[in-house]
């Protein structure tokens, strides 16, 4: 069944800043759909889409670093992994510098596979991380009782791996549950969108279902 606060566009036009910082948008039901709040989902999906790539790019990055002091012989492993990281970066770099994609013109929410949350993700990410910390500690094993050095290492893997988690799984569910705060914030700041949803909410017709353009 649709919230009650959802009204039929075609009969509740409102502008932009009233479904910004008017004190009705405000006591709409936290629940309750909106085309603004599907695009606000849509953008934390893009968000953490750009944080998982960057954190796993200087995950790589730092995992090159480390090999090249442990294992300096291993030539071909740490320049894989630098040559990946610096991909990584770059994409998150060049995709943080794009126009804002097509989350502004009131499409459905974004399907994603990511966590939602942040509670959600970080959960996942501890449990991924603590799957390849057994994994290491197969690997590093017989390595381990040959001293300090050998314990270091293994735990900088483990933090390594630690971030890498956390990168792909946490960094999402933070910037899904907390979309529409970016979202508000990528309004107030970017000129552009602002004035590509203040044209849009005055002509606003749902063409996926009876939303409301907001609030948010």
């Amino acid at each position: 069944m649709r919230p009650a606060a959802t009204i039929h566009a075609s009969t509740y036009v409102q502008t932009l800043d009233y479904w910004l910082h008017s004190d009705a948008a405000r006591m709409a039901p936290v629940e309750s759909t909106s085309a603004l709040r599907d695009m606000a989902w849509s953008y934390g999906q893009w968000l953490g889409f750009r944080a998982a790539v960057a954190g796993l790019g200087i995950t790589l990055i730092g995992g090159s670093a480390l090999t090249l002091i442990t294992a300096p012989g291993s030539v071909s492993v740490w320049l894989l992994l630098l040559l990946c990281g610096l991909v990584l970066v770059v994409t998150a770099w060049l995709v943080a510098r794009a126009k804002l994609p097509g989350v502004v013109h009131g499409g459905g929410p974004a399907i994603s596979r990511a966590a939602g949350t942040t509670g959600s993700g970080l959960g996942l990410a501890l449990f991924m991380a603590a799957v390849s910390w057994v994994l290491l500690f197969v690997v590093f094993q017989s390595q381990l009782a040959q001293g300090l050095t050998a314990a270091l290492t293994f735990a900088a893997y483990c933090l390594l791996f630690l971030l890498g988690c956390l990168s792909v799984f946490a960094g999402p569910g933070y910037c899904a549950q907390h979309g529409r705060r970016f979202f508000r914030r990528r309004i107030d700041r970017d000129p552009n969108v602002r004035r590509e949803l203040e044209s849009l909410a005055l002509t606003w017709r749902d063409p996926v279902a009876g939303r409301n353009f907001g609030p948010l």
